[in-house]
């Protein structure tokens, strides 16, 4: 068992990044505007100044934000006309906020799906437009979201709005099990159960191409590989620039028993990497975690990090 930075840095610029379309600034300097995505954080005032939307073709809005002050947050809704929006434990495969808080030294993951108990997680989104014509939707939102860390520590999310927020419309379904943010599909099983996909993602950055597919519970699998990585089989215990990882809330495991990915396509022009996979992770000193039947087929972002 290992807890990693570097392992929760990768997964937070893929959710960040999710390829629900390129982020815009909310001051942007190429003459498009993408709007207001803003909350309180336990009264705090928290404004994304950068922002991304789309609408998938199977019918899931996608909204990520992030700030200047380290705090990212994303909802993703089974939604595509107006309407008020449940999100608890109990619906976090369609309904689900994620925010991560790297403004302190421990990154830390919160959620409306984490836990058992609506009372510490969970509230109402209401989309009150979207039209698409001009692309513009609007909404607001209050919700209480549970750290992941096992410290139940909750935060209350109040003044939620989406106001005026541009979006992008997806033909790229996520396919059978997989609803997806637009950036591809990823399929896999942890010790013989399917895992319940909620966001999947991929970017490019710091010479690692990274994929990652996260649970509404929290869950996170992980692949990360050289970022010039061609069509091949690639060894996943031991080899130098390979992580292979699985998390259950903040808890990491990557120590790599065994394990083997093939690329079967990588198009550096389009940006897309499609491939196979299975490994084992050590869980204990006697148990391993089991990830077997795993196939993805991502459209990837490419990312700077000052």
């Amino acid at each position: 068992m290992i807890r990693t930075f570097r392992f929760w840095l990768l997964a937070i610029l893929a959710i960040s990044f999710a390829a629900c379309g390129k982020e815009k600034s909310v001051d942007s300097t190429d003459g498009e505007r993408s709007g207001v995505f803003s909350m309180k954080i336990d009264g705090k005032q928290w404004i994304a100044d950068e922002v991304s939307a789309a609408i998938t073709a199977d019918g899931y809005l996608v909204i990520s934000g992030q700030s200047a002050s380290k705090i990212s947050f994303s909802i993703k809704l089974k939604a595509d006309k107006p309407g008020k929006y449940q999100l608890d434990p109990s619906t976090k495969d369609d309904f689900v906020g994620i925010m991560i808080d790297q403004s302190g030294a421990t990154t830390i993951p919160y959620g409306t799906g984490f836990g058992n108990d609506p009372n510490n997680a969970g509230g109402i989104v209401e989309i009150t437009e979207i039209d698409n014509t001009s692309k513009i939707l609007s909404g607001k939102f209050q919700l209480k979201v549970l750290s992941a860390d096992g410290s139940n520590k909750v935060l209350t999310l109040t003044e939620g709005l989406i106001e005026n927020l541009s979006f992008a419309s997806s033909n790229n379904p996520g396919g059978p099990g997989n609803p997806g943010t637009g950036s591809g599909t990823f399929a896999a099983k942890v010790n013989g159960t399917a895992f319940p996909v909620s966001i999947v993602s991929g970017t490019s950055g710091f010479g690692l191409l990274s994929i990652t597919a996260l649970s509404g519970g929290g869950n996170t699998l992980l692949l990360s590989m050289p970022a010039a990585i061609t069509a091949g089989t690639y060894n996943l215990a031991g080899s130098l620039g390979y992580i292979a990882a699985y998390s259950e809330g903040i808890t990491q495991y990557q120590t790599v028993v065994s394990g083997e990915l093939i690329i079967t396509e990588h198009n550096t022009a389009t940006k897309t990497i499609k491939g196979t996979f299975n490994f084992k992770v050590k869980k204990n000193a006697t148990d391993n975690f089991d990830i077997t039947e795993g196939s993805f087929s991502v459209t990837y972002v490419e990312v700077q990090v000052p």
